[in-house]
């Protein structure tokens, strides 16, 4: 994966959250192609999930959407993003990629995230921060078409 805030001056801030964005949306995919329930700890429970119009609200409704056929054997690929800080500590992260099926050709996908950054305690001094998506927006290029099986 490959991105960046577009900041015209990257410092060592910058860098490190690139880092993180890159990770989350690595965990995302790998979690989204291989085994979506492991999806389920990446949003908030009052999530919402946009996709071509029809919008869905709660990680519930969210998990079995993408649990269902519509979304099975998905492989998303040449995954590439973009991001911008948002009051709070908060990210809008913009993504383009391509997603294909077993047997066809691959088609691009446009994904939008409001990911919240949560600081966890990790016990004694030691702390991190983690990603929990509050919002998705997801374009998959194909009109009336599911971007992955039925």
């Amino acid at each position: 994966m490959s991105g960046g805030s577009s900041s015209s001056t990257s410092s060592s801030a910058d860098d490190q959250m690139s880092s993180v964005v890159d990770n989350f949306l690595k965990e995302y995919y790998k979690a989204f192609d291989d085994n979506p329930v492991g999806l389920f700890e990446m949003y908030h429970d009052d999530a919402v999930f946009s996709m071509e119009g029809e919008k869905i609200n709660s990680k519930m409704k969210i998990l079995h959407k993408l649990n269902g056929i519509y979304f099975r054997m998905c492989k998303h690929t040449n995954i590439k993003f973009d991001y911008q800080p948002l009051p709070d500590a908060g990210l809008l992260v913009s993504v383009i990629g391509t997603v294909v099926l077993p047997g066809k050709s691959g088609q691009t996908f446009s994904q939008n995230d409001v990911i919240v950054m949560e600081k966890l305690s990790r016990g004694g001094d030691h702390s991190h921060h983690e990603g929990k998506i509050k919002h998705v927006s997801i374009d998959a290029g194909l009109k009336g078409t599911p971007p992955c099986g039925e």
